[in-house]
């Protein structure tokens, strides 16, 4: 499925130590029901942490389709233009990864890994969705919150800076679950796709939280 993958609303570089980046994906694109969509993805740095807020209706214990039991997908990155995806972050437990850690020279399952033998499924195909493995490259956290309203769940991951790991968050990309029915990020030429967009879904939603 061709979409409109992201939406910079704003890069602001207050000093060298300080940055705030959005990624922002279409609403309600997702395929089949409401709980794979993703809103977007906020970046900050925050107490010499790489701080990466999710917003999406996907929850943390999955959700069964048919006979397919999709699990959430695990944040990928990569640091040049090739778009290797050599690192990423696993956002649950599976496959001996931990969760919140960093992981270097990743590997990716892709969403037809998981497609069971049954097949009849409609879902994004040849998209990368978990880790399978990787070298254990920083320690750090992810939670999963419940928010009022919508979307459904904020995911906060935090990843200390490790030496020798030049983020560039332009190459950043998740897929909402196993079935990668909907995902966010740069899997393609940033040229071919950025552009920049104001008063979008998340940029508003920071404003109505700002008049709480």
């Amino acid at each position: 499925m061709k979409k409109a993958l992201f939406a910079v609303v704003g890069i602001m570089l207050v000093a060298s130590s300080a940055f705030s980046y959005t990624i922002n994906d279409n609403v309600n694109d997702q395929i089949g029901v409401s709980t794979f969509d993703i809103y977007g993805i906020d970046i900050t740095n925050s107490g010499g942490n790489l701080v990466f807020d999710i917003y999406t209706n996907y929850p943390q214990s999955g959700l069964p389709v048919g006979s397919w039991n999709t699990f959430s997908g695990d944040l990928a990155l990569s640091v040049t233009d090739s778009y290797d995806w050599s690192y990423g972050i696993a956002l649950t437990d599976h496959d001996g990864l931990t969760a919140g850690t960093l992981y270097s020279n990743a590997q990716w399952y892709k969403s037809n890994d998981y497609e069971p033998a049954s097949g009849g499924y409609t879902y994004n195909k040849n998209m990368m969705v978990t880790l399978s493995s990787g070298s254990v490259f920083g320690v750090g956290s992810v939670a999963w919150q419940s928010i009022t309203g919508s979307p459904d769940y904020k995911i906060t991951v935090s990843v200390p800076y490790v030496e020798g790991y030049t983020p560039d968050f332009m190459h950043t990309y998740m897929a909402s679950a196993t079935c990668a029915n909907d995902f966010v990020g740069a899997p393609e030429p940033v040229s071919t796709i950025l552009f920049i967009a104001g008063g979008t879904v998340l940029l508003a939603r920071r404003m109505r939280k700002a008049k709480k």
